[in-house]
């Protein structure tokens, strides 16, 4: 299968690699539709790295991605082959102690995709994923505006954590996130 691999600063290649494949219960294949680019896949590419982590080259970028179910896991939470998804970048490992109290997007071992040496991202044609990071789409909502449900959900956050409506908060900035902020 072909994947972007992000070969040094500002180099990329399209290159095969192996297939991947299902291998845990709760696991699903999915063939990745549209795949966002984020400002930290911007920072990788142009400097090698983020927040001071370091690639390892090749790496594989991208974690704002939509996609369509080609294979499940028998535990793979009622996801069924066809279905469109969006993928929840953070994946848990289900057993630290955050994990244990419901709080798994503070896991203490969680792996991200695309982040320097986490997991690798979401730059090629087929993704395994754990099934909870995953989640059905609707008919009306096209796989590009789902991908932007990533970006969208920590503009939504901020936005939350600033007691609005009512307060009042300063947005320093116009990307991505400081509009979905605003």
């Amino acid at each position: 299968m072909k994947a972007v691999h992000l070969t040094g600063v500002r180099k990329m290649a399209i290159v095969e690699i192996d297939e991947p494949s299902v291998r845990r219960d709760d696991e699903v294949l999915l063939r990745v539709d549209v795949v966002g680019i984020c400002g930290s896949d911007v920072h990788t590419y142009t400097e090698g790295g983020i927040g001071g982590s370091a690639v390892t080259y090749p790496w594989i970028l991208g974690h704002e991605c939509a996609g369509t179910v080609l294979q499940t896991g028998p535990t793979a939470g009622g996801l069924k082959v066809g279905q469109r998804v969006v993928v929840d970048p953070l994946i848990p490992c289900n057993h630290c102690d955050q994990c244990r109290i419901g709080r798994k997007h503070t896991c203490r071992n969680q792996k991200f995709l695309a982040s320097p040496n986490q997991a690798p991202g979401a730059l090629v044609e087929r993704l395994v994923m754990p099934a909870e990071c995953c989640y059905p789409i609707g008919d009306t909502v096209t796989s590009v505006q789902a991908a932007l449900a990533e970006p969208l959900s920590i503009g939504l956050h901020a936005r939350n954590l600033s007691g609005l409506p009512g307060g009042t908060a300063a947005v320093l900035g116009s990307g991505p996130i400081g509009l979905c902020v605003l």
